[in-house]
C-alpha cells in the first residue's frame, strides 16, 4: 500500500523560501464497526512494516504487513506551519476466499490405479473479488508437492491418477480475481501400487498416448508423470517383457520418453506442464543401464526444451530446476 501527499502552492512556497520546515508522522488505526482502535503496526518499522519509516510526506507499507479483510486508516499530521494540519485514508484490505472445503473421492487408493475426483465446493468471496480460480495440488509428504493441473475456473478436477503418498494431502489454493488466496487440504492416501504386470504397464503406456491423440494434453503430461514414477521403481525388473510386447526397435525407455515427449508438446507450454515434465525425465533417466544412445540423447533434447520454455517464461521454479539438474546427471 502507498500513500501519496502533496503541499498546496502557499505551503511549498514557503518551503522553498525557508520559511518554514515541514515535519511529518503518520498513525495507523483499524476500524471496526463503532470504534477506532490503534494498529499493531510499527509504522517506524523499516524493515518488516515499512519502506518509509513513519516521518515521510508519504507512506509505503510493505507486501504482507497488512491483515487480510481489515479496515484501516492512517493519518497524517503536518507540524511547522503557523498551524498543524492533518489528514486521514480509510484503506479496506481484500479478504481472500472463505466458507468453502475441499473433499477428494476416494479418501484412499493405489497410484497409478485408482482414479480420483477432487472438489472444492462453497467458496464465495466479496462480489468484486470474482470469479475464484482453483489451483489442485497433492502433498505426497511434507514438502513434496505436485501441482496436478494449471489454476482453473472450475472447483473440480476428475479422473486423475496419483503417485504414491502414504500419509499425503489433497490441496486446493482458491484465489479471488486480485490473486489472495486461501489453502485448503484433505487427507488423501495413496497407497504404494501392487508389483504391475508388464502387460498392464504397456496398457498403462497406451492409455496416455491416446490422452495425446484425443487432445488432452495436460491430463496426458500428469499421467506421464505418475507412470514414470512407478516405472523409476520397477522397469529393471521387467525390462525385458516390457521390451517383447513393443515394436523390436524400440526400447522400454524409448517408448516412454516418446510418450512423454508427445504428451509435453501436446500440453501448453505453462510453469505447471514444464515442472510435471521435468519430474518424469528426472524419474525415466535415472536409470542409464536401460537405455541406448537414442533414449539418452531423446532425453537430453526434451531436458533442452523445457529449459527453453522456461527461459522465455523468465526462468525456472525451483521445483523445476532441481529436477532438471537431477535428470541432467543422469544422462
Amino acid at each position: 500500500v502507498a500513500l501519496h501527499t502533496s503541499l498546496d502552492a502557499a505551503s511549498l512556497a514557503l518551503q522553498a523560501g525557508g520559511a518554514v520546515s515541514y515535519a511529518y508522522e503518520w498513525k495507523a488505526y483499524v476500524r471496526a464497526v463503532s470504534t477506532t482502535l490503534p494498529s499493531h503496526l510499527d509504522l517506524a518499522d523499516t524493515d518488516a512494516v515499512t519502506t518509509t519509516g513513519l516521518n515521510q510526506p508519504n507512506l509505503a507499507v510493505r507486501s504482507g504487513a497488512l491483515t487480510a479483510g481489515a479496515l484501516y486508516r492512517f493519518e497524517l499530521t503536518v507540524t511547522g506551519g503557523p498551524q498543524p494540519a492533518f489528514g486521514a485514508v480509510d484503506v479496506q484490505m481484500n479478504r481472500a476466499p472463505w466458507g468453502g472445503g475441499l473433499s477428494a473421492s476416494p479418501a484412499t487408493g493405489i497410484a497409478v490405479v485408482t482414479a480420483f475426483v477432487l472438489r472444492a465446493l462453497g467458496w464465495t468471496d466479496a462480489v468484486d473479488d470474482l470469479p475464484l480460480r482453483y489451483g489442485f495440488e497433492f502433498e505426497r509428504f511434507a514438502g513434496a508437492v505436485i501441482t496436478l493441473a494449471d489454476v482453473q475456473a472450475l472447483p473440480a478436477l476428475a479422473d486423475i491418477t496419483l503417485s504414491e503418498g502414504a500419509s499425503g494431502f489433497a490441496r486446493v489454493r482458491v484465489l479471488d480475481a486480485y490473486g489472495a488466496e486461501t489453502l485448503a487440504r484433505t487427507p488423501l492416501v495413496v497407497s504404494p501400487p501392487p508389483v504391475l504386470s508388464c502387460d498392464a504397464m504397456v496398457q498403462l503406456l497406451e492409455k496416455v498416448e491416446l490422452a495425446v491423440l484425443t487432445g488432452a494434453g495436460a491430463a496426458a503430461n500428469l499421467q506421464s508423470l505418475v507412470l514414470a514414477d512407478a516405472f523409476s521403481k520397477q522397469l529393471s525388473a521387467c525390462v525385458d517383457e516390457i521390451n517383447a510386447g513393443l515394436n523390436s526397435s524400440e526400447t522400454s525407455c524409448n517408448r516412454m520418453l516418446a510418450v512423454s515427449a508427445t504428451a509435453s508438446a501436446t500440453a501448453v507450454s505453462t510453469e505447471t506442464s514444464r515442472r510435471q515434465s521435468a519430474g518424469t525425465l528426472q524419474a525415466i533417466l535415472q536409470h542409464p543401464e536401460l537405455q541406448n544412445g537414442a533414449a539418452q540423447a531423446d532425453g537430453s533434447a526434451q531436458l533442452a526444451a523445457i529449459a527453453q520454455g522456461a527461459a522465455v517464461d523468465g526462468g525456472a521454479d525451483r521445483t523445476t530446476a532441481d529436477a532438471l539438474v537431477s535428470a541432467l546427471g543422469s544422462v
